[in-house]
């Protein structure tokens, strides 16, 4: 189930890399009008969505390895949601120190980040990656 998940998640970011960016935007910051992404921004969420799309396929080994590292990176998000939010935005928008970001959204990143951490350990303890 979480593979197919995986899967229709990443179909829809590589179908649809500008509406999910702005999307993202007016959900994330305080005011989105002012967040300026990088001119690459939109080819990496679409190659992000072709990745997940094509691990969710091959499963086995591909996708422990993206749940381990997904696991990671939900831990270092419920540490320190603002810092990982604001290392994202340096790497990906101009003036990065200027944005703000929305308090919920920061609240609804954290969640994110335990879902991360509860689906490694899942992935973990089926070990065959055929879920």
């Amino acid at each position: 189930m979480t593979r197919l998940l995986l899967g229709l998640l990443g179909a829809l970011l590589a179908a649809l890399p500008d509406r999910t960016l702005t999307v993202y935007e007016s959900v994330a910051f305080e005011s989105a009008g002012e967040a300026t992404p990088k001119p690459w921004l939109e080819s990496a969420i679409r190659t992000e969505g072709i990745a997940y799309v094509a691990i969710a396929l091959i499963g086995g080994r591909p996708y422990r390895w993206l749940a381990t590292l997904v696991g990671v990176i939900g831990t270092v998000v419920l540490a320190a949601p603002h810092r990982y939010l604001d290392a994202g935005a340096s790497v990906a928008y101009d003036r990065s120190g200027d944005l703000e970001w929305s308090d919920r959204f920061v609240s609804v990143v954290r969640a994110i980040g335990a879902g991360c951490v509860l689906f490694a350990i899942g992935v973990r303890r089926r070990r065959d990656g055929n879920t």
